[in-house]
């Protein structure tokens, strides 16, 4: 017999089996740290899914019973062989009918890999993680690991260390007690002594109401006094202040200056009066002159202004014909005429009548 290698009988194949579970429920996430939920501190009723003729039946119950009264509720089920995962799931699902269910023990004693394979399987992993409280895996020795192991909330080693997880130990839990009284005691007898201290104090501060009237009363009148005071400080700087600059304004430099003021003030008016008598008799000059060019002045020196029937001023006679009616203006009214007979100027040529100007003002 030749022999090329050597492996346990059964194991490789486990192996195998226990690994692809293993990549398919961790891909699910069922085996992530954030899914564990924490056990309960005092648990009322503690489930147990296990073999009821086992060792890790008694051991739990011997344990748990020592530590803590605890009311133990044991759903049995096959933990070796063909049909113990489906046995394991039914037991979990049975145990969870009972409402008043805090926490689970899932497990079973030691074995060989052979005999703890039923806890690799897929379904009981899968029952384990939809459990609606938190289970503790007990499953053979320290050593050994499964896939319920992975995906329950807390792993122990035995199913003795299972009991000592899930069940507080109650002499630890009277002695937590105890302190934890002890510390309330001793805090609410500081807190007392403080409020008794503050009472006092305050008791020596309180005043009768007479006392305090009569405090208040003369604080209003050490306040009055003072303001009294200040308002008279003030007052009289204000009446010093006003005296220096009444003075300052009597002094020989402000007289001076009051003086040289109106002097400019005179100055000014004079030269101001004059400005305006020569522009005047610019103004008076230069209405005289237009006076003596505008066609009121000359109508004034006895001229008269003679429109033909066109309504132009007649400047020629000889643009006028015996029988035209034509208006003479004089300075003092006018009169309508009619031409008997005209008489040119000599050498002058036939001119028409200057048509009406826009502006007769102008001629």
């Amino acid at each position: 017999l030749i022999a090329r290698i050597a492996l346990p009988d059964g194991l490789g194949e486990l192996h195998a089996q226990f690994e692809a579970v293993r990549k398919k429920l961790e891909a699910e996430g069922l085996l992530a740290p954030e899914r564990k939920r924490k056990l309960p501190k005092l648990p009322r009723v503690l489930g147990v899914v296990t073999s009821e003729h086992g060792a890790a039946l008694h051991d739990i119950v011997r344990v748990a019973s020592s530590r803590c009264p605890t009311r133990i509720v044991v759903s049995p089920c096959l933990v070796q062989g063909r049909d113990a995962p489906r046995s394991i799931e039914v037991a979990l699902a049975d145990i969870q009918k009972l409402r008043e269910l805090d926490v689970v023990i899932v497990g079973r004693g030691g074995g060989s890999a052979e005999d703890l394979v039923a806890f690799n399987d897929e379904r009981v992993a899968r029952a384990i993680a939809g459990c609606r409280v938190p289970v503790v895996s007990a499953v053979g020795h320290e050593v050994d690991f499964t896939i319920a192991d992975f995906v329950a909330d807390v792993r122990a080693p035995t199913p003795t260390g299972a009991a000592t997880r899930a069940v507080p130990d109650r002499i630890e839990r009277l002695a937590a007690l105890a302190r934890d009284r002890h510390r309330l005691v001793q805090a609410w007898r500081r807190s007392s002594e403080q409020r008794e201290q503050r009472l006092d104090t305050a008791i020596r501060l309180l005043r009768p109401p007479a006392l305090q009237w009569a405090q208040r009363v003369a604080r209003l009148d050490q306040l009055a006094q003072r303001i009294a005071v200040a308002g008279e400080r003030a007052t009289g700087e204000r009446a010093a202040r006003l005296a220096r600059l009444a003075g300052a304004l009597r002094g020989p430099e402000i007289a001076a200056r009051r003086a040289r003021l109106e002097a400019d003030g005179r100055a000014l008016q004079a030269g101001l009066r004059a400005r305006l008598a020569s522009i005047g008799g610019r103004l008076d000059a230069a209405a005289a002159g237009l006076d003596l060019v505008s066609p009121r002045g000359v109508l004034a020196r006895g001229y008269a202004i003679v429109t033909g029937p066109g309504g132009g001023i007649v400047r020629d006679a000889g643009t006028l014909a015996p029988g035209d009616a034509v208006s003479v203006a004089l300075a003092a009214g006018g009169f309508e005429a009619r031409v008997l007979a005209s008489t040119p100027a000599p050498g002058a040529s036939a001119a028409a009548v200057d048509e009406p100007d826009s502006d007769p003002g102008a001629r």
